[in-house]
């Protein structure tokens, strides 16, 4: 590789319907940004509709939320339906922060689970990673976090009475709908409901995490990352790891 011959990738193009409707809302982009809104206010307002619930928890949430949209609204490169999806994996996740902060009020013994020996993999991207951490996941004396959990670690305000079943046919039907939004990306990393899958996605609740920006390439959001104190991230997914732990025990906990 080099400055005159750069890499690239080709990636397939949307389908048709996508294309046209794209193509419609770029005619009409007022209307169609009224419905793909990434105002902070419209998303926190739209989770709170969903679950009842106001409490945020850490107030430097906030912060990392309006750092995230302030970069996905100057700099992301997203059509009308990218726009859409991600308003919907952002209000997704502010939901499941709401119910989570609601679950550790109500439930304290959730803050009483040992998270024993971690193991933490880390790497390049495409370096590897992740077929190790599907290879340690079959140990059976380690605990790791399936993907429907990442993608729905708190789905009720009762964290034993929750069906895998119906989140793991809601994480496929997502799976889905992903696959058909964004064609080839299933070639590169496959994901399943039901299957091992990096806890990364938990940062995505408390806006610490890289899915986003990779999502939308709002690349001055990775460098806001880099520039603020994580802990907060942190705090917040180890609450989740608890969390996942006390409705599913296991051994140890693979990440």
């Amino acid at each position: 590789m080099s400055a005159d011959n750069p890499f690239t990738a080709d990636r397939p193009p949307a389908h048709l319907p996508i294309r046209l409707v794209n193509s419609l809302a770029r005619k009409a982009r007022p209307v169609f940004d009224r419905l793909a809104s990434l105002n902070c206010e419209n998303l926190k307002a739209a989770a709170a509709r969903q679950t009842g619930l106001q409490d945020w928890g850490d107030p430097r949430f906030e912060e990392a939320l309006d750092a995230l949209l302030e970069s996905v609204n100057r700099e992301g490169r997203l059509t009308f339906f990218g726009r859409f999806a991600f308003r919907q994996f952002m209000i997704g996740n502010l939901a499941s922060r709401l119910r989570t902060i609601e679950v550790l009020k109500r439930f304290p013994e959730v803050q009483e689970q040992k998270i024993q020996n971690p193991i933490f993999i880390t790497g390049w991207y495409r370096s590897g990673t992740t077929y190790l951490h599907r290879l340690l996941a079959r140990h059976p004396d380690l605990r790791a976090p399936l993907f429907w959990e990442l993608r729905h670690p708190c789905p009720t305000l009762n964290p034993r009475s929750v069906d895998p079943q119906r989140y793991i046919r809601k994480v496929n039907l997502d799976s889905k709908i992903h696959n058909y939004l964004a064609p080839g990306f299933s070639d590169i990393h496959p994901l399943e409901a039901a299957g091992p899958e990096e806890c990364l996605h938990l940062f995505d609740k408390s806006c610490a995490g890289t899915t986003s920006f990779f999502m939308t390439e709002a690349n001055s959001f990775a460098w806001w990352l880099l520039d603020n104190n994580p802990q907060p991230g942190y705090d917040f997914f180890k609450s989740q790891l608890q969390l996942l732990n006390l409705q599913r025990p296991g051994g140890g906990n693979g990440c």
